[in-house]
């Protein structure tokens, strides 16, 4: 049984290109340049500024779908609640 693991194991990785884990060498740190080969920290005014309006914006849509959500779920429990008119005991 283990064999078979092992060797669907291989084939899963082969089937989707899995590589191997890089070894990362801990002593070098992390880099100070990001993609764009600026230092941390070394934005412009206008990408501060624009970076800010689009957190605001983000936080104001998930707030937004948040109460939404929870007003759809109130709107289930009060349909769920509503009297249909009917007798639904079985009893």
């Amino acid at each position: 049984m283990k064999a078979e693991s092992i060797s669907i194991d291989a084939l899963i990785a082969y089937a989707y290109d899995v590589q191997p884990p890089q070894i990362v060498d801990l002593k070098s740190g992390p880099s100070l340049y990001d993609v764009e080969g600026k230092a941390d920290g070394a934005y412009s005014p206008a990408e501060s500024r624009m970076s800010g309006f689009l957190v605001s914006g983000e936080m104001a849509l998930s707030l937004m779908l948040l109460t939404g959500a929870g007003f759809m779920i109130r709107s289930f429990l009060n349909i769920y609640n509503a009297d249909v008119g009917i007798n639904r005991d079985l009893s």
